[in-house]
């Protein structure tokens, strides 16, 4: 069967118009692994001039499933067929460790509209999460921070405090003449319990992942299909935000793709060791 490897992590099947992943990335990250998927998919378009119309992971994001098998691409995300994509993108694996440049996230939109929808079921689980917390759409900010394994990514963390978000997030909304709710979104459980005290910021309890260690990988022990869900269907609402705070990384970037433009966002600059914690994008 004639297959070509046009980005790293995946086969593309020209015959079939199909991508699959490679056992080499069976133990990478979630949305690692979606940035890997999305490089592929736009090196594909260029050098073949065409959109896949079929995907499979099936034998990705192992220590995500509850089941081997199971292909939890197809359980998070829809192919929209329809949505057509004016300007060929392509991007390598690694555009999340950069500031995020607006005229990219908006080229690299499209591929999100036609890849990443959210499935029927994380849809309504989102729906859940915003009548549960008693969020109106776009009228909340986010803040995400990332602090349990920094130190193991081979980018290299500056390791900036939470307090450092919570002084920008203090400066941005000083002028503001509406009050909008604040949600934290964090893999450590002080960050957390820190902005729901000082904030009064509300956590979504379905992502937290409980206690682990400093270089365990930051998903939950148990429950881990209940909490995937929750998680993207969280970081999709977030993308929503009115005003974004971000570390610079995987779930960073897609958030911002999925949002489709870089108006008040404020991105940490994770990566570059500089006098500026923080880089406002737009």
């Amino acid at each position: 069967m004639n297959r070509v490897e046009p980005s790293f992590g995946y086969y593309y099947y020209p015959d079939e118009n199909k991508i699959e992943s490679m056992d080499k990335i069976s133990y990478y990250g979630l949305f690692s692994t979606f940035t890997l998927l999305l490089s592929t998919i736009t090196l594909i378009h260029r050098d073949y001039d065409k959109l896949p119309t079929k995907i499979n992971l099936s034998n990705a994001l192992l220590k995500f499933k509850d089941e081997k098998d199971k292909d939890l691409y197809s359980e998070l995300f829809t192919i929209n067929n329809d949505v057509t994509i004016p300007n060929v993108r392509a991007i390598g694996p690694d555009p999340h460790h950069e500031i995020y440049d607006n005229k990219l996230i908006e080229e690299l939109y499209p591929y999100i509209q036609r890849y990443f929808n959210l499935s029927p079921e994380l849809k309504k689980i989102k729906g859940d999460i915003l009548n549960k917390y008693n969020l109106n759409e776009s009228k909340y900010n986010s803040i995400i921070y990332r602090g349990t394994d920094q130190f193991t990514d081979r980018g290299g963390f500056m390791s900036v405090n939470c307090v450092a978000y919570e002084k920008l997030y203090r400066e941005v909304i000083k002028n503001d003449n509406e009050k909008n709710e604040l949600i934290i979104q964090s893999d450590e459980k002080r960050v957390t319990e820190h902005f729901t005290r000082t904030l009064n910021a509300k956590f979504i309890n379905e992502t937290d992942i409980g206690v682990i260690g400093e270089t365990d990988a930051p998903i939950p022990k148990n429950n881990v299909n209940f909490w995937l869900k929750n998680y993207v269907a969280t970081l999709h609402l977030i993308s929503q935000s009115n005003k974004l705070i971000t570390y610079t990384g995987n779930s960073g970037f897609f958030t911002v793709l999925f949002r489709g433009n870089l108006k008040n966002v404020y991105q940490e600059q994770t990566f570059k060791l500089d006098k500026n914690i923080f880089f406002k994008n737009n």
